[in-house]
């Protein structure tokens, strides 16, 4: 028992000690406050700096909350003033109900709270959470908080219903993470809730306190956030063997002891009007600290993460009437009646107005009833007049609602053709010609519906094929409801008018041409018009030049006109409206016929055929081929003579040639080739346009027909520095099709060697064979200039390229693809493709696939769609390289290691200096995650935190070598490579001979190679960030050294000759002999 007091009085003791701790520091607060204005008049002149008050809710006292959070205020300013701005971050520790108070004063600008203080910030101040908080314990991070009740080992309380009448203690009433939660506990237990509160004792804010209550007997049951004993305990303070946990909960993974359900730990939250710019430097800063950082230890292992949902804490206050929701019910009605106030008096002015309308109609309405009992009678007899007065002057007929006929006068029967009883209940519509209903049942039922007068022109159609023109006025008859009952047609007749003056003009202009011009009717071929020409040169000898009255059956021979009525069907269904063929008289005159079926405005449908004699174009035509032809054969001859003597000579038969005439003799064999192909391709088009080109169609394996070709091409491709590579593909089957081998590999040859003429030096061409369905497509995609966008219209006419003036340098007769079409073509194929400027373009052919050898030949051609994007598949396949990129200073880097032949793999600014100085995850950068480890990342950081560099991109090199050996000869190659790149690049850096270079290593061979190089070295990077301001260096290399393969790291500084923007560059030189993983890196790589 003497033990018990004594502990109990030296807690008494230090519970009074640091009260006296927190007055003198309150004092000493209040003192620097009241100074403050004196400073700030002295420095009236200078810009003073904004305060950022951050507040903390102080659950241990005020000077354990500042000592725990003060480093992460001075973090918070050294990021600022990284930053330039002029902010100052403050920490103000405060109580629980202090803490609502300056919030909903906007005292704070941040504030570091449990779930229930923020909960009612977030609702009574528009607050919004930041970041959240956890612990880390034993290597793990927790982000959930509990209660815990807890008492001492000795005690006999076992559970919670064993607290009744007995003494409590807690750390503030107004704590969610503590008191709250446990009187949420007490309440399942029904409890005493009045009982158990008058009886509470509190410790003001200080978690201990009531730990040391409980350990000095002082009270039977204390209540505190779940693992503060556990702290505790870690520190050495208490033994945990000395308490018991009352009704614990286990929570799986949870490593503290706890009452209560798990809720979202602390959070960290601001109010409106916070600078955005102070947001992001406190979100950066946070999230940024590991917990190893000093800040993290100050605050005991605190972690920063995404804010939580908050749901469930709103919900634990609700269920316990507990601010913000002390008057629930009460505070929802009235911020709802407060939101919704004006809503609810307009809702209630509408109701009022409406009544008072609907008074007003009624009344008004039955005034209308009577006046229109006394207009009725008379609207009948003047309804009657204008009716016998309209049928006994112009063409009239009556429809219904739906638009059929219920009365006709005589004019209408006379002018339709039919008789009274066929017309009465047929609809309007089915006496129309058939190219004017659209005007009825677009324009003119819907104007009667609407109550509209509509006027225009309908056409009717006569049973003998005349049409009838009409200029009508529809009239809207309805009811007394103004519903539609009926439809009144006033019309004259125009049909005489309008074919004096129609006809007229269109044979006067037809007269003025020197072709032979026939217009005739659709249903009886009955010609309407022809031209003097025709009566001259078309019409037969024995009988008169008049056409008035004939068919063209009496014109032209039954041939001809069962010919001519097939094509016309054809028109008249669609969608084509115009043909053109070729016919021969028997005069021998040659014919290009048009027809063309036309729909004139307010007109009857007619076909108008035009016969243009072509009989001097085509005798020039076969002249021109025959020349064409004649010329080929008589050129192709010698110069196969001319081509095998050139390649004797060039082969050495003829004796050693000298330098320079071996170049002009290769010069002329090339030429050589270029006119053999001109002629092939020439030979070609004229046997296409005969018809004469010769197929021998079987069924092949087009995967080995693609082979073939790629064979020869391959020698070529490696002559222009191109690489051809087949892409394999999942088909395991037999890709068979039906074709002419030697014809396909013909348009394999001409698209290859297209793709190899327009890729750039060290650029690649990617072919595929895979199937769809039933078809088969080869795609041939290369990275080079791709096709204009203006020429891809016609890149498939004779003698069209896609750039003019590029097909010059390139060479091409502008007839390979053409032919290429006609082939595929023949073999019911197509192909498409999908080009853009400087990026590429993939050709794509689809064939027909056969299911097996003996399957029949197919007889319809594929339908494919034109491609609107890259293959996918080749896509992720492709090699990129320098070819298809911009020339950035990080490119031509690439060209030079490639140009060198090491075949590099390089990742170009998927990463800044200062994402990976932050430690950032870099996702889809499988290089930059390769050889960028902790210890680059670390240096980077050692040398933004010493000023020395400024951020920038940085960009992965990995060449393969098979030459350097060892650590040494791959460090020297890869700065010799570096140094060869500043040189190249030295315009933009003020051409100086080299940028002044440092660099730090600790491998002997590589530090007395960099010395004959004149480049001073360090031994690790604490002394090279520390020299980088005293010595102007341009330039900072650090190595990492790998079983013979080395990793260069070229950074600029920010002082330096290098242009702003100059990425950091990690070259790497592979020993391809040594396959091993990372191992063990330089120290050096690190700056330890």
């Amino acid at each position: 028992m003497n033990q018990k007091e004594n502990m109990a009085g030296a807690k008494i003791v230090k519970q009074g000690w640091g009260k006296l701790r927190r007055t003198l520091l309150g004092a000493a607060i209040a003192l620097i406050g009241a100074l403050q204005p004196a400073a700030g008049q002295q420095a009236d002149t200078m810009d003073a700096p904004r305060d950022i008050t951050i507040g903390i809710l102080a659950s241990e006292g005020i000077t354990r909350a500042l000592d725990s959070w003060l480093p992460m205020a001075a973090a918070l300013n050294t990021a600022a003033q990284g930053a330039e701005l002029n902010y100052r971050f403050k920490i103000a520790p405060y109580t629980d109900a202090t803490m609502i108070n300056k919030i909903s004063q906007g005292a704070l600008d941040f504030f570091l709270v449990d779930p229930a203080a923020f909960v009612v910030a977030e609702v009574e101040s528009n607050a919004r959470p930041l970041l959240s908080v956890a612990q880390m314990w034993e290597g793990q991070v927790y982000d959930k908080t509990s209660v815990v009740v807890f008492t001492t080992a000795n005690s006999d309380i076992r559970a919670i219903p064993d607290i009744a009448g007995r003494s409590i203690m807690g750390v503030s009433a107004d704590e969610m993470t503590g008191w709250k939660l446990a009187l949420q506990e007490f309440r399942k237990y029904r409890l005493d809730i009045d009982d158990i509160a008058s009886r509470a004792l509190f410790s003001g804010g200080n978690q201990r306190e009531v730990v040391y209550a409980v350990q000095a007997g002082l009270v039977d049951v204390g209540v505190v956030r779940a693992g503060v004993l556990e702290a505790l305990a870690r520190d050495g303070v208490i033994d945990m063997n000395d308490f018991r946990p009352v009704s614990p909960v286990d929570h799986p993974g949870y490593p503290f002891w706890a009452s209560t359900m798990l809720y979202p730990d602390w959070v960290l939250g601001t109010i409106p009007g916070v600078p955005q710019a102070a947001l992001t430097i406190l979100v950066d800063t946070l999230l940024g600290q590991d917990t190893g950082s000093p800040e993290a230890i100050a605050a005991g292992g605190t972690v920063w993460l995404p804010p939580q949902n908050y749901q469930s804490v709103h919900e634990l206050l609700i269920s316990l009437r507990a601010r913000p929701y002390e008057n629930y019910l009460q505070r929802s009605a009235l911020r709802i009646a407060s939101t919704y106030k004006w809503l609810v008096l307009g809702t209630l002015l509408l109701i009022v107005f409406s009544l008072l309308f609907l008074i007003f109609q009624l009344r008004e309405n039955a005034r209308q009833a009577h006046a229109r009992k006394d207009v009725l009678k008379s609207e009948v007899r003047s309804k009657q007049f204008y009716r016998n007065a309209v049928e006994a002057h112009t063409v009239f007929c009556m429809l219904n609602q739906n638009g059929a006929i219920t009365h006709v006068n005589d004019q209408f029967v006379q002018a339709s053709g039919r008789s009274r009883e066929a017309l009465i209940s047929t609809p309007l519509v089915d006496v129309m010609d058939a190219g004017n209903r659209g005007v009825l049942t677009g324009d003119v039922l819907p104007a009667m519906m609407s109550g509209t007068p509509w006027k225009g022109t309908i056409v009717l159609h006569k049973t003998d094929g005349k049409a009838v023109w009409l200029q009508c006025s529809f009239i809207p008859i309805t009811d007394g409801e103004k519903q539609l009952r009926e439809i009144a047609i006033v019309a004259s007749d125009m049909t005489k008018t309008r074919e004096g003056v129609s006809e007229a003009r269109f044979n006067n202009t037809l007269e003025l041409l020197q072709d032979h011009v026939v217009v005739f009717q659709p249903q009886t071929y009955a010609v309407m018009y022809a031209n003097a020409s025709v009566a001259r040169h078309l019409m037969r000898h024995d009988e008169s030049d008049d056409w008035r009255g004939k068919s063209l059956s009496d014109l032209i021979g039954k041939r001809d006109y069962d010919s001519l009525r097939e094509r016309c069907a054809g028109l008249i269904k669609g969608p084509e409206r115009r043909v053109t063929w070729e016919v021969e008289a028997k005069s021998g005159i040659t014919y290009d016929i048009s027809l063309e079926y036309v729909c004139p405005a307010q007109d009857e449908p007619r076909f108008i055929a035009i016969y243009r004699d072509v009989s001097q174009r085509k005798v020039a035509e076969k002249a021109k081929t025959e020349f064409l032809s004649t010329v080929s054969h008589e050129l192709r001859t010698p110069l196969t003579s001319i081509k095998g003597a050139l390649g004797l000579v060039l082969s050495g038969a003829t004796g050693q040639l000298p330098d320079k005439m071996k170049g002009l003799i290769t010069i002329a064999a090339s030429s050589c080739d270029r006119l053999i192909l001109l002629i092939n391709s020439i030979l070609d088009m004229e046997k296409i346009e005969t018809g004469t080109l010769d197929f021998r169609m079987k069924t092949l394996n087009l995967s080995e027909t693609l082979n073939t070709a790629l064979v020869p091409n391959q020698l070529y491709a490696e002559r222009a520095g191109v690489s051809l590579r087949r892409v394999d593909t999942p088909d395991d089957d037999v890709m068979l099709t039906y074709g002419d081998s030697k014809r396909l590999v013909q348009v394999l040859d001409n698209l290859l060697s297209n793709a190899v003429k327009f890729s750039e030096h060290g650029g690649e061409i990617l072919i595929a064979l895979h199937a769809v369905g039933d078809q088969l497509r080869i795609s041939i995609r290369d990275f080079g200039t791709g096709i204009q966008a203006a020429a891809q219209a016609s890149v498939f006419e004779k003698f069209t390229q896609g750039d003019s003036s590029d097909s010059r340098s390139k060479g091409g007769t502008g007839l390979g693809l053409t032919i290429a079409k006609v082939i595929i073509d023949h073999h019911q194929g197509q192909i498409t493709f999908f080009s853009r400027e400087d990026v590429g373009t993939e050709i794509i052919i689809s064939l027909p696939r056969l299911a097996q050898e003996d399957a029949p030949a197919p007889d319809t051609p594929v339908q494919v769609a034109p491609p609107t994007a890259f293959s996918a598949a080749l896509e992720q396949q492709a090699r990129k390289t320098p070819s298809v990129i911009k020339k950035t200073a990080a490119e031509h880097l690439v060209q030079q290691i490639t140009r060198a032949g090491y075949g590099p793999e390089f990742e170009l600014g998927k990463a800044d200096v200062g994402r990976l100085a932050a430690g950032v995850e870099i996702v889809g950068a499988p290089l930059l995650n390769k050889w960028i480890t902790q210890n680059e990342r670390d240096t980077l950081s050692q040398l933004i935190g010493a000023g020395a560099i400024a951020d920038a991109a940085v960009c992965v090199i990995e060449a393969a070598s098979d030459t350097d050996h060892s650590a040494a000869a791959s460090a020297s190659t890869a700065v010799a490579q570096l140094r060869a790149w500043f040189a190249t690049c030295a315009e933009p850096i003020g051409n100086p001979a080299q940028p002044l270079t440092i660099a730090a290593v600790d491998h002997p061979d590589v530090a007395s190679w960099l010395e004959t190089e004149s480049i001073v070295t360090f031994d690790d990077t604490v002394d090279l960030a520390k020299s980088v301001a005293t010595s102007q260096a341009d330039v900072v290399l650090t190595f990492a050294i790998n079983d013979g393969s080395a990793s260069v790291m070229a950074v600029p500084t920010s002082q330096g000759l290098m242009p702003s923007g100059w990425p950091v560059c990690v070259l790497v030189i592979r020993n391809v002999e040594n396959k091993n993983s990372l191992g063990v890196v330089s120290k050096f790589s690190s700056g330890r």
